[in-house]
């Protein structure tokens, strides 16, 4: 199974995955007025269907909707290595006019991107013409379209049960109605966890248990938004975003939409998700890591999970590591980072892959 997509989908669609098991939530939602004051969730009857319950939780998160009309966002991000440290710091900024008018940047040492949506296009303005890594991807759907579960066809919901110690939270899972591969079922499915008493997106959880954590809700023109997003799995924090402003777009500047003759429109592509065993039959380089000096004097080895997107030319987009020694995971994305694949082409679409290798690192044998 395959997916046509466009850079502006991969965009707005972090990849995800359900859970067995109920998340447990230590935060409840911050339940505030425009101007900031702490006040209590409006009583409501919320609908008992899944598939409704998603549908009313899109209604109040969220941006991007024409009730509210046109609005300006900045926001300041921070990524950080396995052992907790900065590795890169940048801006995120989105000018929303309606579903067809609107202009983004990402900037950072390691990514920089400037896109405008004119139209029923989206063309990029400068910077990288690639995908967004993933990571960066999770602040606009954080941030702007928390809720986006309910445009994807393919998907059926079921709340999850909660424990007694989580009444005060309501999960929704989804999962694929026509079962893919293992790996399209982990990179497609979520779960979203929201405030019983008001649908309100405390904690959704992507693939792989990557959760992204939005804390200090704030109300703008009805909507809840989070000022705070912390990115993490089994205790590792990737990404911290703040937003640091959210305001009303007024007066629109028009020439800030019409996209300069340099730009290029970004073309359409299948998104595949393939094992790494076949994923390795593509593969024209492949480099061995380098074992981190401190990992061989704590005589540290182990293998780390590293998902990874190939981009259309073969190369290697974006990667994460999942799992794995702490001491070695940088050493394994350094390695990943530089492979290089064959391009491939499906039904006269360039294709994007999705994949998890595995990177080993063994200590050498001492005599």
């Amino acid at each position: 199974m395959w997916k046509v997509c466009y850079l502006s989908c991969m965009r707005k669609n972090a990849l995800r995955i359900t859970v067995g098991a109920v998340l447990c939530v230590g935060i409840s939602a911050a339940w505030l007025t425009a101007n900031g004051q702490v006040s209590a969730p409006p009583s409501r009857s919320l609908p008992k269907n899944p598939l409704d319950f998603l549908k009313a939780a899109a209604q109040v998160n969220g941006l991007e909707t024409d009730e509210i009309g046109p609005w300006h966002l900045k926001a300041t991000f921070t990524l950080f290595d396995a052992l907790g440290n900065p590795t890169d710091h940048g801006s995120y900024e989105v000018l929303w006019v309606n579903h067809h008018q609107g202009k983004g940047s990402v900037e950072s040492a390691g990514f920089s991107q400037v896109w405008i949506s004119h139209g029923r296009k989206d063309v990029t303005v400068s910077g990288s013409r690639g995908l967004w890594p993933d990571l960066l991807s999770k602040m606009s759907v954080g941030f702007i379209h928390p809720v986006h579960e309910i445009e994807d066809h393919r998907l059926q919901f079921a709340f999850e049960k909660p424990g007694a110690e989580n009444q005060s939270v309501q999960c929704v899972s989804s999962v694929l109605s026509d079962a893919g591969s293992a790996l399209e079922n982990a990179m497609s499915n979520s779960t979203l966890c929201f405030d019983a008493a008001e649908p309100v997106l405390l904690v959704r959880i992507d693939a792989f248990g990557i959760k992204t954590v939005r804390e200090n809700i704030f109300r703008f023109h009805g909507r809840y938004v989070a000022r705070d997003l912390t990115v993490n799995r089994s205790g590792r924090v990737y990404l911290k975003a703040h937003l640091e402003s959210l305001e009303e777009l007024n007066p629109i500047d028009q020439t800030e939409f019409v996209p300069p003759l340099k730009a290029f429109e970004q073309l359409p592509f299948i998104l595949l998700y393939k094992k790494a065993a076949d994923a390795r039959l593509l593969q024209i380089r492949k480099v061995e890591p380098d074992y981190p000096v401190g990992a061989l004097a704590t005589r540290v080895s182990g293998v780390v999970n590293v998902k990874t997107t190939i981009d259309v030319g073969g190369h290697v987009s974006d990667a994460i590591a999942l799992d794995g020694p702490p001491l070695l995971q940088e050493a394994a994305l350094n390695a990943v980072r530089q492979y290089l694949f064959k391009p491939v082409s499906e039904n006269n679409y360039r294709c994007v892959i999705e994949t998890v290798f595995p990177v080993e690192f063994k200590l050498p044998v001492t005599k």
